[in-house]
């Protein structure tokens, strides 16, 4: 089972937060969306909220009820369900969300088009390897190794910070697509 999800964040932090709670809500959740709750960023609450319900909605299409699911975070920060054989990934900007679900580990990620060349240059200087830096030509390559890095890391459920500047092995098992929405590129990894 492989299924993803992405769109543009649509409606407040508190529509959000009622749709969870009127749908998906569980007892066992209130500790991960006080957390999401908490920070002090409104734009990343709304977009967080809003994965986390359209996460529940791609559950539900694919006709599994995780209203009882309970999730955690590894040491890592990477969210997931307790007990449960299905694993999910996250990812948001100010404006999009995207979501996954596999029966095997999986990383999602999604970034805007609209980084300028200058900021691209920076990040790729201070984070990207050599062979990386060879192969970013443009906007779209470099938003290629950009996602991947972070899917991948989200995939294998460490901070990105360990795969960060180091040769991001291309294992053989590790499928990888890519999607373009509304002027954002999206990368999934999964095993």
């Amino acid at each position: 089972m492989l299924d993803i999800s992405f769109g543009d964040i649509k409606y407040s932090e508190e529509l959000y937060t009622q749709k969870l709670s009127k749908c998906y809500f569980s007892q066992k959740n209130a500790d991960y969306i006080k957390s999401i709750q908490s920070r002090s960023n409104e734009s990343s609450r709304t977009s967080s909220l809003c994965a986390l319900y359209e996460l529940y909605c791609l559950l539900e299409k694919n006709g599994i009820d995780a209203s009882n699911f309970e999730i955690k975070k590894t040491s890592d920060g990477k969210p997931y369900f307790v007990n449960c054989d299905i694993y999910f990934s996250i990812s948001h900007t100010d404006t999009k969300f995207a979501v996954a679900i596999c029966d095997s580990p999986i990383g999602i990620d999604i970034e805007d088009k609209t980084l300028t060349l200058d900021r691209m240059q920076g990040i790729a200087k201070r984070y990207f390897t050599k062979d990386e830096i060879e192969y970013i030509s443009d906007r779209e390559s470099f938003l290629k190794v950009w996602t991947f890095k972070e899917a991948y890391a989200k995939m294998k459920g460490v901070a990105l910070s360990k795969i960060i500047g180091k040769e991001t092995p291309h294992v053989p098992k590790v499928n990888i697509t890519y999607n373009e929405y509304n002027g954002a590129v999206i990368c999934v990894c999964y095993e």
